[in-house]
Protein backbone atom coordinates (compact mmCIF):
# COMPACT_ATOMS: atom_id res chain seq x y z
CA UNK A 1 0.00 0.00 0.00
CA UNK A 2 1.04 3.45 -0.62
CA UNK A 3 1.09 5.52 2.51
CA UNK A 4 2.96 8.48 1.28
CA UNK A 5 1.33 11.86 1.37
CA UNK A 6 1.48 14.26 -1.56
CA UNK A 7 4.56 16.00 -0.30
CA UNK A 8 6.49 13.27 1.27
CA UNK A 9 10.02 13.91 0.16
CA UNK A 10 10.69 11.05 -2.22
CA UNK A 11 14.37 11.81 -1.85
CA UNK A 12 14.56 9.98 1.46
CA UNK A 13 14.88 6.44 0.24
CA UNK A 14 17.87 6.62 2.46
CA UNK A 15 17.93 3.11 3.81
CA UNK A 16 20.36 0.83 1.99
CA UNK A 17 20.07 -2.92 2.02
CA UNK A 18 22.01 -6.07 1.28
CA UNK A 19 20.91 -8.50 -1.39
CA UNK A 20 20.56 -11.59 0.77
CA UNK A 21 17.08 -12.76 1.62
CA UNK A 22 15.56 -14.11 4.79
CA UNK A 23 12.13 -15.49 5.63
CA UNK A 24 9.51 -13.13 6.92
CA UNK A 25 9.66 -12.70 10.66
CA UNK A 26 6.08 -13.57 11.49
CA UNK A 27 6.51 -16.87 13.31
CA UNK A 28 5.78 -15.52 16.75
CA UNK A 29 3.17 -12.84 16.43
CA UNK A 30 3.10 -11.34 19.90
CA UNK A 31 0.07 -10.50 21.99
CA UNK A 32 0.80 -6.91 22.68
CA UNK A 33 -2.91 -6.18 23.12
CA UNK A 34 -4.10 -9.25 25.04
CA UNK A 35 -7.53 -9.92 26.46
CA UNK A 36 -8.04 -10.36 30.20
CA UNK A 37 -7.20 -14.05 30.14
CA UNK A 38 -3.67 -13.13 29.13
CA UNK A 39 -3.13 -10.93 32.18
CA UNK A 40 -1.76 -13.72 34.30
CA UNK A 41 1.89 -14.60 34.91
CA UNK A 42 3.54 -15.38 31.59
CA UNK A 43 7.07 -15.45 30.18
CA UNK A 44 6.08 -13.27 27.26
CA UNK A 45 6.94 -9.61 27.45
CA UNK A 46 4.74 -6.73 26.47
CA UNK A 47 5.45 -3.24 25.27
CA UNK A 48 6.00 -0.55 27.86
CA UNK A 49 5.00 2.90 26.70
CA UNK A 50 6.97 5.95 27.72
CA UNK A 51 5.33 9.32 27.96
CA UNK A 52 5.07 10.81 24.49
CA UNK A 53 4.24 14.32 23.29
CA UNK A 54 0.96 13.34 21.67
CA UNK A 55 -0.43 11.72 24.76
CA UNK A 56 -0.15 8.10 23.67
CA UNK A 57 0.19 7.11 27.28
CA UNK A 58 2.62 7.21 30.17
CA UNK A 59 4.78 4.26 31.15
CA UNK A 60 2.67 1.17 30.68
CA UNK A 61 0.97 -0.10 33.79
CA UNK A 62 1.92 -3.59 32.90
CA UNK A 63 5.16 -5.32 31.96
CA UNK A 64 6.57 -8.80 32.09
CA UNK A 65 10.10 -10.12 32.22
CA UNK A 66 11.29 -11.82 29.08
CA UNK A 67 13.23 -15.03 29.64
CA UNK A 68 16.19 -15.06 27.32
CA UNK A 69 18.01 -18.10 26.02
CA UNK A 70 20.19 -18.26 29.10
CA UNK A 71 17.26 -18.38 31.45
CA UNK A 72 17.73 -14.85 32.81
CA UNK A 73 15.03 -12.24 32.93
CA UNK A 74 15.51 -9.05 30.98
CA UNK A 75 13.04 -6.24 31.42
CA UNK A 76 11.46 -4.88 28.27
CA UNK A 77 10.61 -1.21 28.13
CA UNK A 78 10.84 1.33 30.90
CA UNK A 79 10.44 0.14 34.48
CA UNK A 80 9.19 -3.32 33.52
CA UNK A 81 8.30 -5.17 36.74
CA UNK A 82 9.07 -8.77 37.46
CA UNK A 83 6.74 -11.41 36.07
CA UNK A 84 3.50 -11.62 37.92
CA UNK A 85 -0.24 -11.19 37.69
CA UNK A 86 -1.37 -7.81 36.41
CA UNK A 87 -4.89 -6.46 36.98
CA UNK A 88 -7.21 -6.72 34.01
CA UNK A 89 -7.93 -2.99 34.28
CA UNK A 90 -4.25 -2.25 33.69
CA UNK A 91 -4.23 -4.43 30.58
CA UNK A 92 -7.26 -2.61 29.27
CA UNK A 93 -5.64 0.79 29.95
CA UNK A 94 -2.54 -0.25 28.00
CA UNK A 95 -4.64 -1.54 25.15
CA UNK A 96 -6.43 1.79 24.90
CA UNK A 97 -3.11 3.64 25.00
CA UNK A 98 -1.81 1.59 22.08
CA UNK A 99 -4.95 2.01 20.06
CA UNK A 100 -4.46 5.76 20.35
CA UNK A 101 -1.56 5.17 17.96
CA UNK A 102 -4.06 4.70 15.15
CA UNK A 103 -6.18 7.68 16.17
CA UNK A 104 -5.90 9.16 12.71
CA UNK A 105 -7.28 6.11 10.97
CA UNK A 106 -10.96 5.32 10.69
CA UNK A 107 -13.08 4.08 13.57
CA UNK A 108 -13.66 0.83 11.70
CA UNK A 109 -9.90 0.30 11.44
CA UNK A 110 -9.39 0.79 15.17
CA UNK A 111 -12.28 -1.52 16.00
CA UNK A 112 -11.03 -4.21 13.63
CA UNK A 113 -7.51 -4.12 15.10
CA UNK A 114 -8.84 -4.19 18.65
CA UNK A 115 -11.00 -7.19 17.82
CA UNK A 116 -8.01 -9.07 16.39
CA UNK A 117 -5.96 -8.63 19.54
CA UNK A 118 -8.87 -9.15 21.92
CA UNK A 119 -9.62 -12.54 20.33
CA UNK A 120 -6.07 -13.61 19.61
CA UNK A 121 -5.84 -16.20 22.41
CA UNK A 122 -9.35 -17.53 21.87
CA UNK A 123 -9.96 -20.61 19.67
CA UNK A 124 -11.23 -19.78 16.21
CA UNK A 125 -13.34 -21.62 13.72
CA UNK A 126 -12.39 -21.29 10.10
CA UNK A 127 -15.43 -19.09 9.56
CA UNK A 128 -14.43 -16.88 12.48
CA UNK A 129 -10.90 -16.39 11.17
CA UNK A 130 -12.21 -15.59 7.70
CA UNK A 131 -14.63 -13.04 9.13
CA UNK A 132 -11.91 -11.38 11.25
CA UNK A 133 -9.53 -11.19 8.28
CA UNK A 134 -12.16 -9.83 5.92
CA UNK A 135 -13.26 -7.21 8.44
CA UNK A 136 -9.70 -5.96 8.90
CA UNK A 137 -9.00 -5.96 5.17
CA UNK A 138 -12.23 -4.06 4.52
CA UNK A 139 -11.06 -1.41 6.99
CA UNK A 140 -7.64 -1.25 5.27
CA UNK A 141 -9.27 -0.90 1.85
CA UNK A 142 -11.62 1.81 3.10
CA UNK A 143 -8.67 3.80 4.47
CA UNK A 144 -6.81 3.44 1.15
CA UNK A 145 -9.87 4.52 -0.78
CA UNK A 146 -10.25 7.59 1.42
CA UNK A 147 -6.64 8.54 0.60
CA UNK A 148 -7.13 7.60 -3.07
CA UNK A 149 -4.09 5.33 -2.92
CA UNK A 150 -3.07 3.41 -6.01
CA UNK A 151 -1.21 0.12 -6.22
CA UNK A 152 2.57 0.50 -5.80
CA UNK A 153 4.72 0.30 -8.90
CA UNK A 154 7.35 -2.44 -9.38
CA UNK A 155 10.11 -0.04 -8.30
CA UNK A 156 8.18 0.70 -5.09
CA UNK A 157 7.72 -3.00 -4.42
CA UNK A 158 11.46 -3.56 -4.77
CA UNK A 159 12.09 -0.72 -2.33
CA UNK A 160 9.56 -2.26 0.08
CA UNK A 161 11.43 -5.57 -0.06
CA UNK A 162 14.71 -3.88 0.80
CA UNK A 163 13.16 -2.14 3.76
CA UNK A 164 11.41 -5.31 4.94
CA UNK A 165 14.71 -7.18 4.85
CA UNK A 166 16.36 -4.50 6.96
CA UNK A 167 13.62 -4.77 9.57
CA UNK A 168 13.79 -8.58 9.60
CA UNK A 169 17.55 -8.52 10.12
CA UNK A 170 17.27 -5.99 12.92
CA UNK A 171 14.49 -7.99 14.60
CA UNK A 172 16.82 -10.97 14.94
CA UNK A 173 19.12 -8.92 17.16
CA UNK A 174 16.41 -8.02 19.68
CA UNK A 175 14.88 -10.19 22.39
CA UNK A 176 11.22 -10.13 23.33
CA UNK A 177 7.81 -10.64 21.80
CA UNK A 178 7.11 -9.67 18.23
CA UNK A 179 5.35 -6.46 19.20
CA UNK A 180 8.12 -5.39 21.58
CA UNK A 181 10.88 -6.09 19.09
CA UNK A 182 9.07 -4.35 16.26
CA UNK A 183 8.56 -1.17 18.27
CA UNK A 184 12.19 -1.04 19.40
CA UNK A 185 13.56 -1.84 15.96
CA UNK A 186 11.36 0.80 14.35
CA UNK A 187 12.58 3.20 17.01
CA UNK A 188 15.91 3.13 15.20
CA UNK A 189 14.25 4.68 12.14
CA UNK A 190 11.86 6.95 14.03
CA UNK A 191 14.31 9.85 14.36
CA UNK A 192 13.32 11.13 10.93
CA UNK A 193 9.59 11.20 10.35
CA UNK A 194 9.77 10.51 6.65
CA UNK A 195 12.09 7.53 6.99
CA UNK A 196 9.84 6.08 9.68
CA UNK A 197 6.76 6.42 7.47
CA UNK A 198 8.56 4.78 4.55
CA UNK A 199 9.63 1.80 6.68
CA UNK A 200 6.15 1.48 8.17
CA UNK A 201 4.55 1.55 4.72
CA UNK A 202 6.78 -1.35 3.66
CA UNK A 203 5.76 -3.42 6.69
CA UNK A 204 2.09 -2.66 6.22
CA UNK A 205 2.20 -3.64 2.57
CA UNK A 206 3.78 -7.00 3.38
CA UNK A 207 1.34 -7.70 6.20
CA UNK A 208 -1.69 -6.85 4.08
CA UNK A 209 -0.42 -8.98 1.18
CA UNK A 210 0.15 -11.96 3.50
CA UNK A 211 -3.36 -11.78 4.97
CA UNK A 212 -4.91 -11.41 1.51
CA UNK A 213 -3.03 -14.43 0.22
CA UNK A 214 -3.96 -16.68 3.14
CA UNK A 215 -7.55 -15.49 3.05
CA UNK A 216 -7.84 -16.42 -0.63
CA UNK A 217 -6.57 -19.93 0.08
CA UNK A 218 -8.84 -20.40 3.07
CA UNK A 219 -11.87 -19.10 1.23
CA UNK A 220 -11.20 -21.49 -1.63
CA UNK A 221 -11.26 -24.42 0.84
CA UNK A 222 -14.69 -23.60 2.22
CA UNK A 223 -17.26 -26.26 1.48
CA UNK A 224 -14.74 -28.56 -0.20
CA UNK A 225 -13.09 -31.81 0.97
CA UNK A 226 -9.70 -31.11 2.51
CA UNK A 227 -7.85 -34.22 1.36
CA UNK A 228 -4.43 -32.68 1.93
CA UNK A 229 -5.25 -31.35 5.39
CA UNK A 230 -4.45 -27.76 4.41
CA UNK A 231 -7.27 -26.11 6.31
CA UNK A 232 -5.82 -26.26 9.87
CA UNK A 233 -2.39 -25.05 8.70
CA UNK A 234 -3.83 -22.09 6.80
CA UNK A 235 -6.11 -21.18 9.73
CA UNK A 236 -3.09 -21.18 12.05
CA UNK A 237 -1.04 -19.13 9.61
CA UNK A 238 -3.80 -16.56 9.23
CA UNK A 239 -4.17 -16.38 13.01
CA UNK A 240 -0.51 -15.33 13.14
CA UNK A 241 -0.71 -12.94 10.20
CA UNK A 242 -3.69 -11.00 11.53
CA UNK A 243 -1.96 -9.67 14.67
CA UNK A 244 1.16 -8.98 12.60
CA UNK A 245 -0.98 -6.74 10.42
CA UNK A 246 -2.43 -5.16 13.55
CA UNK A 247 1.06 -4.41 14.89
CA UNK A 248 2.04 -2.78 11.58
CA UNK A 249 -0.93 -0.43 11.77
CA UNK A 250 -0.39 0.32 15.46
CA UNK A 251 3.15 1.54 14.91
CA UNK A 252 3.37 5.09 16.18
CA UNK A 253 6.48 7.20 15.81
CA UNK A 254 6.34 8.76 19.28
CA UNK A 255 5.93 5.36 20.93
CA UNK A 256 8.84 3.94 18.94
CA UNK A 257 11.06 6.89 19.82
CA UNK A 258 10.20 6.51 23.51
CA UNK A 259 10.93 2.78 23.42
CA UNK A 260 14.56 3.41 22.47
CA UNK A 261 14.99 6.67 24.36
CA UNK A 262 15.62 8.77 21.27
CA UNK A 263 14.43 12.18 20.19
CA UNK A 264 13.01 13.35 16.91
CA UNK A 265 15.57 14.70 14.47
CA UNK A 266 14.80 17.83 12.47
CA UNK A 267 13.75 17.14 8.92
CA UNK A 268 16.34 17.69 6.25
CA UNK A 269 15.29 21.08 4.99
CA UNK A 270 16.00 22.01 1.40
CA UNK A 271 15.09 25.58 2.28
CA UNK A 272 17.83 25.77 4.89
CA UNK A 273 20.27 24.21 2.44
CA UNK A 274 19.37 26.78 -0.22
CA UNK A 275 20.18 29.61 2.16
CA UNK A 276 23.65 28.19 2.81
CA UNK A 277 24.57 27.76 -0.83
CA UNK A 278 26.83 30.40 -2.42
CA UNK A 279 25.97 32.49 -5.43
CA UNK A 280 26.42 30.71 -8.74
CA UNK A 281 26.16 27.22 -7.25
CA UNK A 282 23.85 26.00 -10.03
CA UNK A 283 26.12 27.29 -12.76
CA UNK A 284 29.09 25.65 -11.06
CA UNK A 285 27.21 22.36 -10.83
CA UNK A 286 26.22 22.38 -14.51
CA UNK A 287 29.81 23.13 -15.49
CA UNK A 288 30.97 20.18 -13.39
CA UNK A 289 28.55 17.71 -15.01
CA UNK A 290 28.94 18.93 -18.61
CA UNK A 291 31.47 16.20 -19.47
CA UNK A 292 29.17 13.34 -18.41
CA UNK A 293 27.66 11.70 -21.47
CA UNK A 294 25.08 9.91 -19.32
CA UNK A 295 23.99 12.50 -16.77
CA UNK A 296 24.75 15.95 -18.23
CA UNK A 297 21.35 16.40 -19.93
CA UNK A 298 19.31 14.94 -17.02
CA UNK A 299 21.06 17.36 -14.66
CA UNK A 300 20.37 20.28 -16.98
CA UNK A 301 16.67 19.36 -16.95
CA UNK A 302 16.64 19.08 -13.17
CA UNK A 303 17.93 22.63 -12.99
CA UNK A 304 15.66 24.11 -15.66
CA UNK A 305 12.40 22.27 -14.91
CA UNK A 306 12.49 21.19 -11.26
CA UNK A 307 11.85 17.56 -12.15
CA UNK A 308 11.37 14.75 -9.72
CA UNK A 309 14.11 12.15 -10.31
CA UNK A 310 11.49 9.46 -10.99
CA UNK A 311 10.13 11.53 -13.89
CA UNK A 312 13.41 11.13 -15.72
CA UNK A 313 12.96 7.37 -15.53
CA UNK A 314 9.97 7.69 -17.87
CA UNK A 315 11.82 9.96 -20.26
CA UNK A 316 11.38 13.69 -20.86
CA UNK A 317 10.60 14.75 -24.44
CA UNK A 318 12.37 17.87 -25.72
CA UNK A 319 11.52 19.49 -29.05
CA UNK A 320 12.56 22.73 -30.71
CA UNK A 321 9.78 25.29 -31.20
CA UNK A 322 11.42 28.18 -33.02
CA UNK A 323 14.21 29.31 -30.73
CA UNK A 324 12.48 27.83 -27.68
CA UNK A 325 12.46 24.26 -26.40
CA UNK A 326 9.19 22.55 -25.58
CA UNK A 327 9.46 20.08 -22.71
CA UNK A 328 6.87 17.38 -22.01
CA UNK A 329 7.10 15.53 -18.68
CA UNK A 330 5.27 12.35 -17.72
CA UNK A 331 4.38 12.89 -14.09
CA UNK A 332 5.60 10.98 -11.06
CA UNK A 333 3.66 10.46 -7.80
CA UNK A 334 0.34 10.45 -9.62
CA UNK A 335 -2.79 9.17 -7.89
CA UNK A 336 -6.50 9.68 -8.37
CA UNK A 337 -6.99 13.35 -7.64
CA UNK A 338 -3.31 14.02 -6.92
CA UNK A 339 -0.36 14.87 -9.14
CA UNK A 340 -0.25 15.62 -12.86
CA UNK A 341 -0.17 12.69 -15.33
CA UNK A 342 1.68 15.00 -17.71
CA UNK A 343 2.70 18.64 -18.07
CA UNK A 344 4.47 20.65 -20.73
CA UNK A 345 5.87 24.11 -21.23
CA UNK A 346 8.46 25.98 -23.26
CA UNK A 347 11.92 27.04 -22.12
CA UNK A 348 13.75 30.10 -23.34
CA UNK A 349 17.26 29.79 -24.73
CA UNK A 350 18.69 30.98 -21.40
CA UNK A 351 17.10 28.09 -19.48
CA UNK A 352 19.84 25.64 -20.48
CA UNK A 353 23.62 25.94 -20.66
CA UNK A 354 24.94 26.47 -24.19
CA UNK A 355 26.11 22.87 -24.59
CA UNK A 356 22.66 21.52 -23.65
CA UNK A 357 20.76 23.95 -25.89
CA UNK A 358 23.02 23.17 -28.85
CA UNK A 359 22.47 19.44 -28.40
CA UNK A 360 18.69 19.80 -28.57
CA UNK A 361 18.90 22.28 -31.44
CA UNK A 362 21.02 19.92 -33.51
CA UNK A 363 18.76 16.95 -32.86
CA UNK A 364 15.53 18.98 -33.26
CA UNK A 365 13.84 16.50 -30.90
CA UNK A 366 15.16 14.05 -28.32
CA UNK A 367 14.13 12.18 -25.18
CA UNK A 368 16.21 12.42 -22.02
CA UNK A 369 16.08 9.70 -19.38
CA UNK A 370 18.04 8.47 -16.37
CA UNK A 371 17.76 5.91 -13.60
CA UNK A 372 16.64 7.85 -10.48
CA UNK A 373 18.86 6.02 -7.98
CA UNK A 374 21.93 6.18 -10.21
CA UNK A 375 21.30 9.88 -10.83
CA UNK A 376 21.06 10.57 -7.09
CA UNK A 377 24.36 8.78 -6.54
CA UNK A 378 25.99 10.78 -9.35
CA UNK A 379 24.78 14.08 -7.89
CA UNK A 380 26.12 13.01 -4.51
CA UNK A 381 29.58 12.42 -5.99
CA UNK A 382 29.58 15.78 -7.75
CA UNK A 383 28.42 17.45 -4.54
CA UNK A 384 31.34 15.97 -2.62
CA UNK A 385 33.78 17.37 -5.19
CA UNK A 386 32.23 20.84 -5.20
CA UNK A 387 31.51 21.07 -1.48
CA UNK A 388 33.66 18.58 0.45
CA UNK A 389 32.11 17.70 3.79
CA UNK A 390 33.84 17.49 7.13
CA UNK A 391 34.74 14.24 8.80
CA UNK A 392 32.76 13.78 10.93
CA UNK A 393 29.98 15.71 9.12
CA UNK A 394 28.91 19.09 10.49
CA UNK A 395 25.49 20.69 10.56
CA UNK A 396 26.52 23.37 8.05
CA UNK A 397 27.92 20.92 5.48
CA UNK A 398 26.43 21.27 2.00
CA UNK A 399 24.94 18.28 0.21
CA UNK A 400 23.45 18.79 -3.24
CA UNK A 401 20.47 16.65 -4.20
CA UNK A 402 18.00 16.39 -7.05
CA UNK A 403 15.21 17.97 -5.03
CA UNK A 404 17.34 20.98 -4.21
CA UNK A 405 16.93 22.13 -7.82
CA UNK A 406 13.17 21.72 -7.53
CA UNK A 407 13.11 23.99 -4.49
CA UNK A 408 15.43 26.47 -6.19
CA UNK A 409 13.14 26.73 -9.22
CA UNK A 410 10.10 27.38 -7.04
CA UNK A 411 12.08 30.11 -5.27
CA UNK A 412 12.93 31.70 -8.63
CA UNK A 413 9.33 31.61 -9.85
CA UNK A 414 8.04 33.02 -6.59
CA UNK A 415 10.55 35.89 -6.81
CA UNK A 416 9.33 36.54 -10.38
CA UNK A 417 5.81 37.01 -9.03
CA UNK A 418 4.25 33.75 -10.23
CA UNK A 419 1.18 32.74 -8.26
CA UNK A 420 1.02 29.41 -6.45
CA UNK A 421 -1.29 27.76 -9.01
CA UNK A 422 1.11 28.45 -11.90
CA UNK A 423 4.07 27.27 -9.84
CA UNK A 424 2.19 24.08 -8.94
CA UNK A 425 1.52 23.44 -12.65
CA UNK A 426 5.23 23.77 -13.50
CA UNK A 427 6.38 21.27 -10.86
CA UNK A 428 3.57 18.77 -11.50
CA UNK A 429 1.32 19.30 -8.49
CA UNK A 430 -2.47 19.27 -8.73
CA UNK A 431 -2.99 21.56 -5.73
CA UNK A 432 -1.59 25.04 -5.32
CA UNK A 433 -1.57 24.46 -1.58
CA UNK A 434 1.47 22.16 -1.82
CA UNK A 435 3.76 24.90 -3.13
CA UNK A 436 3.99 26.40 0.35
CA UNK A 437 6.31 23.54 1.28
CA UNK A 438 8.76 24.41 -1.47
CA UNK A 439 11.59 26.85 -1.75
CA UNK A 440 12.50 30.13 -0.09
CA UNK A 441 10.71 33.45 -0.26
CA UNK A 442 13.69 35.47 -1.41
CA UNK A 443 11.53 38.52 -2.05
CA UNK A 444 10.76 39.25 1.61
CA UNK A 445 10.65 42.96 2.31
CA UNK A 446 10.23 43.87 -1.36
CA UNK A 447 13.86 43.08 -2.21
CA UNK A 448 14.82 40.40 -4.66
CA UNK A 449 17.69 38.24 -3.46
CA UNK A 450 20.91 38.10 -5.42
CA UNK A 451 20.63 34.31 -5.22
CA UNK A 452 17.61 34.09 -7.53
CA UNK A 453 17.70 33.75 -11.29
CA UNK A 454 15.34 35.13 -13.92
CA UNK A 455 12.67 32.53 -14.68
CA UNK A 456 13.32 30.88 -18.04
CA UNK A 457 9.93 29.14 -18.36
CA UNK A 458 7.45 30.85 -20.68
CA UNK A 459 4.44 31.31 -18.45
CA UNK A 460 1.67 31.26 -21.05
CA UNK A 461 2.89 27.92 -22.48
CA UNK A 462 2.39 25.90 -19.29
CA UNK A 463 -0.17 23.11 -19.78
CA UNK A 464 -1.23 20.31 -17.42
CA UNK A 465 -3.37 17.18 -17.63
CA UNK A 466 -5.52 18.36 -14.73
CA UNK A 467 -6.58 21.81 -13.57
CA UNK A 468 -4.70 22.98 -10.49
CA UNK A 469 -6.87 23.33 -7.41
CA UNK A 470 -6.49 26.79 -5.82
CA UNK A 471 -4.84 27.18 -2.45
CA UNK A 472 -7.07 27.60 0.56
CA UNK A 473 -7.25 31.19 1.76
CA UNK A 474 -9.24 30.49 4.92
CA UNK A 475 -6.35 31.24 7.25
CA UNK A 476 -5.37 34.38 5.34
CA UNK A 477 -8.98 35.60 5.35
CA UNK A 478 -9.15 35.15 9.13
CA UNK A 479 -5.93 37.13 9.58
CA UNK A 480 -7.23 39.91 7.36
CA UNK A 481 -10.51 40.02 9.24
CA UNK A 482 -8.71 40.16 12.59
CA UNK A 483 -6.43 42.90 11.26
CA UNK A 484 -9.42 44.91 10.04
CA UNK A 485 -11.13 44.57 13.40
CA UNK A 486 -7.95 45.68 15.13
CA UNK A 487 -7.58 48.78 12.94
CA UNK A 488 -11.25 49.57 13.43
CA UNK A 489 -10.85 49.37 17.19
CA UNK A 490 -7.86 51.72 17.17
CA UNK A 491 -9.75 54.23 15.07
CA UNK A 492 -12.69 54.22 17.48
CA UNK A 493 -10.46 54.80 20.47
CA UNK A 494 -8.89 57.76 18.75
Amino acid sequence: MNAATPNDNEETKAVGATTKTKPNDREASARTLPDESYCEATPRSVMSHAQSPNGLGAHSQRGFAQRDAGGGASGVGAAAPAAGAVPAAACEASRRAQLAGVAQTSVSMRNAIEAVFANEVAPHTMEGVIEAAQTLLNAVDAAREARKDTEPKPSSLEDYERKQLLVDEAMEEVQGSYGDRLVRVMGGWAGKAQTFRAMRSALRHRAVSAVRSSLRVLTSLQGKPDFLGLRPAVVKQLQQELPTLGHAYLLDRDVCLAAVGCKSEPASSKSRMLKRLPMGWREGFLEAVASSAQYAMPCALLDACGLRPVELEKGVAMEMKGDRIQVRIEGGKVRDGAGQPWRQFELTREALPAWAYDKVNQATALTVSADPDALRAFIGRVSEKLFPRHDPPRANDILLSAYLFRHALVSDLRAEGWDSADIAAVIGESSAQTTKWYGVNWGTGGRRSHKTRVASIVKDTVQTARPVRPASTAGLDMLKEASNRSRSGVSLRR
